[in-house]
């Protein structure tokens, strides 16, 4: 009997370890990008990765979650989710095939938080691009405020500014590295679709971007 009892101990402890294992697994897949509250309008989640799935946790109370757009450079695949998710809840978007992804713009409502994690996809042709090469954006802004400052932190070669709407006008971009400012002069007037690349004649660890505007339009800011 006692040997009986000492078999079926290793059986669940064997089945615990197998459980413990293929969860800390499936976990090591997703990561990470961002934690958001919920409310007060669209979100941006700057990134630049190769993805097959977006997955978003409620962590606190409840969200509304109505719609992710996923961002290929310039290109914007809006997805309608329109639901709501209570704390412990979540929700995966599988995208259509292994996709080179530069951001996530999430609108949602009430006053919850929740977790943006994403699953990089397999090893294919498409995973091997060079990140680097890529348009990341890092912000989309709207007119009005004069001055509008962009955390970047990362080393950059080159600053694409593209109106997205009505138009806007560009007088300055400052590019910071650490207590280092260099400042260049655009005065340059956009129509919407209509973008500017500033190349920064070398690859700069860049802290932020200092973007002096006017106009009556939105612009969204790249960086590579």
């Amino acid at each position: 009997m006692n040997r009986v009892n000492r078999i079926r101990k290793y059986i669940i402890l064997l089945a615990c370890f197998l459980l413990i294992a293929v969860a800390s697994h499936a976990k090591q897949h997703w990561k990470l990008v961002s934690r958001l509250q919920a409310g007060g309008g669209a979100k941006e989640v700057p990134f630049s990765m190769t993805i097959s799935q977006i997955r978003i946790l409620c962590v606190k109370n409840s969200v509304i979650l109505n719609t992710v757009v996923v961002r290929e450079e310039t290109k914007k695949d809006a997805r309608q989710v329109v639901r709501t998710l209570g704390k412990g809840e979540e929700i995966v978007l599988d995208l259509d095939r292994p996709t080179q992804v530069t951001g996530l713009r999430i609108s949602d409502g009430l006053e919850g938080e929740y977790e943006v994690y994403v699953k990089k996809a397999k090893d294919t042709a498409m995973s091997k691009i060079v990140n680097e090469d890529k348009w990341q954006l890092v912000s989309e802004v709207y007119t009005g405020k004069g001055v509008t400052e962009i955390e970047v932190g990362r080393r950059i070669s080159s600053v694409k500014i593209c109106c997205i709407k009505g138009f806007v006008v560009i007088n300055t971009v400052v590019v910071r590295e650490g207590d280092k400012k260099m400042a260049i002069p655009v005065t340059t007037r956009f129509e919407k679709n209509q973008e500017h690349i500033i190349n920064l004649n070398d690859v700069r660890n860049v802290t932020s971007l200092r973007i002096s505007d006017d106009g009556r339009g939105e612009y969204a800011v790249y960086i590579r």
